[in-house]
């Protein structure tokens, strides 16, 4: 591209050129008449060439100097599409952009770990800035106060949100939820709820168990072009130990003041660390780190393919050991040993410090004031404050806290176990209606004993006997960790997994054309994704539920629909259809896929960033139970004739509510493990280890299991709104299509979208903001948008 310091280049070869044609016209003689004539002709001619290539020359390095300017803003911006966004006047008043550039660098400042999904970051900013992740009491406490005060500042601020598009909208309501959270993290980054001294829970959502990805991106990223550059990559992954060390001495620390998880959830906790760091848990060995699948990039010749010859030698006279043998010891005293370590005192020292049963269950009884060992209270009291401030820890409110990140509003623990309340009211009478049909028995009492014996029978289940001890124990979760290992050792459940995965892709293909007249499936309107589900096993011990992730938009790899190998018995077969609808169509596979393939933010910039670091289980989850009921129980006619699968159906809405009801019991009312698994065995009736293994999933994961019914709840409230409103011109299609295209959003800003969207169709409000709402855009192939599955950040797992 021509640009300023080319133009007095070729101003001279135009001179140069003028001179030599001149010459040649001539014909070295300007006292020649028709010589001069022709001279001046050609003159006048060759200065109107000259001029008029000036002309051009100028017009290019105007528009150089014009596209360089405008990438500079884009870039400073992060504008990367074709398309270059124009803040409104409102966005530009409250100076928006400004603020999400302060809240990406903020970010950034604080989670330098993850310093490689920067957008536009380089290799050598990658190398100066990246640090491990810090988890010191005083640095969580600064990352904390830093988030929080932006979130004053932006809350101070007086907007008028008619006067902004929407996707300024979204972005404010994303970014609030975002500062209020700490920068969106539900456990272990905001200092004042105290979960960071708990230790990993059920889901391993714990920042310590994203390590490996800051690892594996950052090896992607940098590989050493010198000495010095491979001095410096050593630095950096020895220095991961320092993360873990920190990591073990909170835990430490959650002893002295009182904070420690119970036993079932501890022991949940270190079967989903192991599971981050499988090769090393397997054989309790840090030299296994080196076939870990995260370090994989730093053990191959390409990585040191740009270190010269010289510098290799000098390698080896310095350290008497070549440098891909200094990279792997590294990485064993790095990550292996820490990471051993770590276990060991999990399973060793800390857990004999993890509380009894019922004793403390959740956030709501903590801290308790006396430390505990092998499940006996010791005379020894624990501090109960906080390190740094001094000041009391209260669990109830740090469940409070949590519970505005999944929710994503202020609502009131009281109130979520109220709505629990009013939805097993409705729920529980239909099951049992189902009990009396399919017993024939008009007495409640007698209809639902006959009724549960039909469901505890082995035909329900995949395997048509109990699984053998061999299969079920501590020996079988060390020796079926895989497909092939679980083939081998495994075999019955391996035969029985298999009959589990037939039955769920028959159950996939038969709700797909079901949904036809739901969604749109071709046309710039389209919702639902191309890419394939594949069924893949979890071996976690302590898993119970059904999963799913996301894949990437080139479909390279198929999206997994996951399965939990080490259940008691697999199924069961009656709520296989709903849960199918949740996981696959139309429920995540339709709505997280569709947002990958389809509803990426077509400008990029900072509200791209913000909208791929932020997610919402209030909308994701909400959709998926969504999707079971109404869409697939009410909006088509699966059900009509199957019994048992509409009990599977209407039992899984009850175990949403009874999740409002528990989740809040535990963590603010003080209700205890027993009075849970009550819950479930009365109203449920589920007495099977998947009700054990949920109920420490919910006493671990304080908040999550919430979100469910009540963002099932909202979009059924905003579809009935939507078809009030709009009556006969309301279209199923278009209203789905108009919440997925939001991929994911907090409650307040989906509240808002749905109701400007019908305001936009009845006419009562116009302007470019019912542009964007009523037109869609077109669907973005665009490589410059990154697709964020291909980012370092961990893919989420979505449970039912």
């Amino acid at each position: 591209m021509t640009n300023e310091n080319d133009a007095p280049e070729v101003e001279f070869e135009m001179k140069g050129t003028k001179y030599s044609s001149l010459k040649k016209l001539t014909g070295g003689s300007k006292d020649n008449t028709i010589g001069f004539r022709s001279y001046r002709e050609n003159l006048r001619f060759l200065i109107a060439v000259f001029v008029a290539v000036i002309l051009l020359i100028i017009c290019i390095v105007l528009i150089a100097l014009l596209v360089n300017k405008s990438s500079k803003n884009v870039s400073s911006s992060g504008e990367t599409d074709s398309s270059i966004y124009v803040y409104s006047d409102e966005a530009q008043r409250i100076k928006l952009q400004d603020f999400l550039q302060r809240v990406q660098d903020t970010y950034y400042k604080y989670n330098s770990h993850w310093l490689s999904s920067k957008p536009d970051i380089t290799t050598e900013e990658l190398k100066r800035g990246h640090l491990p992740y810090n988890a010191t009491p005083a640095y969580l406490k600064e990352k904390t106060d830093a988030a929080l005060k932006l979130l004053d500042e932006i809350n101070t601020k007086t907007i008028d949100e008619n006067k902004m598009t929407p996707r300024e909208v979204k972005a404010l309501e994303q970014v609030k939820h975002f500062l209020k959270t700490v920068f969106g993290a539900p456990y272990d980054e905001n200092f004042y709820n105290a979960d960071w001294m708990l230790g990993p829970n059920h889901f391993c959502w714990q920042a310590i168990c994203s390590i490996p990805y800051h690892i594996a991106s950052y090896g992607r990223r940098v590989t050493p072009q010198s000495f010095e550059d491979a001095e410096k990559i050593i630095e950096k992954i020895l220095s991961n130990r320092h993360s873990i060390f920190q990591f073990k001495s909170n835990m430490q620390l959650g002893v002295r003041t009182g904070m420690v998880r119970s036993k079932f959830n501890c022991i949940a906790g270190i079967n989903a660390f192991k599971q981050i760091f499988k090769k090393i848990s397997s054989k309790n060995n840090a030299s296994e780190v080196v076939n870990e699948w995260f370090v994989d990039v730093y053990t191959k010749e390409k990585f040191i393919e740009n270190l010269s010859t010289t510098d290799r030698e000098k390698w080896m006279v310095t350290y008497k050991k070549d440098f891909t043998q200094s990279v792997k010891e590294s990485l064993i005293e790095g990550i292996g040993k820490p990471v051993v370590d770590l276990v060991k005192y999990m399973e060793n020292v800390h857990l004999r410090h993890c509380l009894p049963l019922n004793h403390a269950s959740g956030l709501a009884n903590l801290p308790v004031k006396y430390i505990y060992v092998d499940g006996k209270r010791t005379d020894n009291r624990t501090t109960r404050r906080f390190p740094i401030t001094n000041t009391i820890i209260d669990g109830k409110k740090s469940y409070k806290d949590i519970l505005a990140y999944f929710t994503t509003s202020d609502i009131t623990p009281e109130r979520v176990n109220e709505i629990g309340h009013e939805r097993l009211n409705v729920l529980y009478p239909q099951v049992v209606e189902i009990a009396k049909n399919v017993t024939g028995l008009s007495h409640e009492t007698a209809a639902i004993t006959a009724f549960r014996k039909i469901l505890a029978n082995q035909k329900s289940y995949y395997n048509k006997k109990p699984f053998p001890e061999i299969e079920s124990n501590a020996t079988a979760h060390q020796r079926c960790t895989d497909i092939e290992s679980a083939r081998k050792f495994c075999p019955g459940r391996y035969k029985s997994l298999k009959a589990w995965i037939a039955s769920c892709r028959k159950v996939m293909s038969m709700l797909a054309p079901k949904i036809i007249n739901l969604f749109y499936h071709t046309g710039e309107w389209i919702t639902v994704p191309n890419c394939p589900i594949e069924m893949e096993p979890s071996f976690n011990p302590s898993a119970g539920a059904q999963f799913f992730q996301r894949t990437a938009k080139s479909c390279t790899t198929p999206a997994k629909f996951g399965l939990p190998f080490f259940l008691e018995n697999h199924g069961p077969r009656f709520s296989e259809w709903s849960v199918t609808a949740h996981e696959s169509w139309p429920g995540h596979h339709t709505q997280i896929q569709s947002h990958i393939e389809y509803f990426k933010d077509p400008y990029g910039g900072l509200p791209k960033w913000l909208d791929d670091r932020t997610y919402y289980t209030f909308f994701t989850e909400g959709w998926g139970l969504y999707s079971e009921n109404p869409v697939i129980a009410k909006d088509t006619d699966t059900y009509e004739e199957e019994p048992m699968q509409k009990f599977g159906m209407l039992k899984w809405q009850v175990w949403r509510a009874l999740r409002l009801i528990v989740d809040t019991g535990l963590h603010y009312r003080g209700m205890n493990r027993s009075k849970a698994l009550w819950y479930f065995a009365h109203y449920a009736w589920d007495e099977t280890d998947l009700a054990r293994k949920e109920i420490t999933r919910y006493q671990g994961s304080p908040g999550q299991a919430t979100a469910y019914m009540l963002g099932q709840q909202k979009l059924v409230e905003l579809r009935n709104y939507a078809k009030k409103q709009l009556n006969d011109t309301f279209k199923i299609q278009e209203f789905h299509y108009q919440v997925l295209s939001q991929g994911s959003a907090p409650e307040a800003y989906l509240n808002k979208h749905v109701k400007k969207f019908v305001q936009c169709k009845l006419g009562k409000l116009t302007g470019k903001t019912c542009d964007v709402i009523l037109k869609p855009p077109k669907k973005s192939n665009s490589p410059q948008v990154v697709d964020d599955y291909e980012s370092p950040q961990p893919p989420r797992t979505h449970y039912i």
